[in-house]
């Protein structure tokens, strides 16, 4: 048998519709380009290339623009949502699991989004409450880009 090319960085593939960038084959992360044109699109915590697992830990600018797109759901080892990556996005609604972010990791994440909502799953319910609180001050107008509502999943407080 041949053995498996490997994977290397600046690499491209496309997986179930939506396509990804080797960050780096060694620490074994992806960036999440652009999206399949559906309804609903979920950033996977990680990609199998090649059979090697790779976590997904950002998401690239423009990476949402498909037509359709309406719900974006975002894997638990995405840490950076770049700037604009909903830009000419017909996406209102974001479900967040990742526990990962940072206010540096989604500063103007939302310029150009009709992003209305945010909800945060990352766990049990008194953890979602935290990170709401958390994600609350990350997605600001000033530092996302845009006026949103974050609250959890699962109604109101």
């Amino acid at each position: 048998p041949t053995p498996t090319p490997a994977i290397k960085d600046g690499q491209t593939a496309v997986v179930s519709g939506n396509s990804y960038k080797v960050i780096s084959a060694s620490a074994g992360t992806i960036r999440f380009t652009k999206a399949g044109n559906k309804k609903s699109v979920t950033v996977p915590a990680t990609v199998k290339i090649k059979g090697k697992s790779l976590a997904v830990t950002e998401i690239g600018t423009k990476a949402f623009t498909g037509k359709k797109i309406k719900t974006v759901t975002v894997g638990k080892n995405v840490k950076k949502i770049a700037p604009k990556a909903f830009k000419g996005s017909k996406a209102t609604k974001l479900l967040i699991k990742t526990k990962k972010l940072t206010t540096k990791g989604v500063k103007k994440s939302l310029s150009g989004s009709k992003i209305k909502t945010i909800k945060i799953k990352v766990g049990k319910k008194s953890i979602n409450k935290k990170y709401v609180k958390k994600y609350k001050k990350y997605f600001t107008k000033k530092n996302a880009g845009k006026k949103v509502t974050v609250n959890r999943v699962g109604g109101g407080d």
